[in-house]
């Protein structure tokens, strides 16, 4: 769950508002003090990603693609982990799109981008940031 930690912290501001607003300032001291430091306890708990990216990739390949397990082989190498693949061939205009969800290293970033654009076949190539 996401944004569990921020919503706790909302409620706790409101009810130390709350507290202070009918005087209660030992108890506002108190609540904040206790809430501080929790957050922070929970802060160490949480399992954060701070220097990992994750971007949804979308590639448009020639007629003829290379494998698509040679593309996410190339990814892997390079310490990408790949997600949600969706595969779709459009006869009519000779292409093949694939759009997936990758996760890597911050460091891994630019050697990505040179394996995707260095496969054969590759004609066009999106990157976006996934939310």
């Amino acid at each position: 769950m996401q944004g569990l930690t921020t919503a706790a912290g909302l409620w706790l501001v409101a009810a130390i508002g709350l507290a202070a607003g009918a005087g209660m300032y030992t108890v506002s001291v108190a609540a904040t003090l206790l809430g501080v430091g929790a957050l922070t306890v929970v802060r160490r708990l949480e399992r954060k990603d701070d220097h990992v990216l994750r971007r949804k990739i979308t590639l448009v390949l020639d007629e003829a693609p290379p494998p698509l397990a040679s593309i996410l082989a190339g990814l892997a190498e390079g310490g990408a982990v790949v997600s949600q693949v969706e595969y779709e061939k459009r006869i009519d205009e000779q292409r093949v799109q694939v759009t997936f969800q990758a996760r890597f290293p911050e460091s891994a970033g630019a050697g990505l981008l040179e394996v995707l654009e260095s496969q054969p076949g590759v004609r066009r190539l999106r990157i976006e940031p996934v939310a």
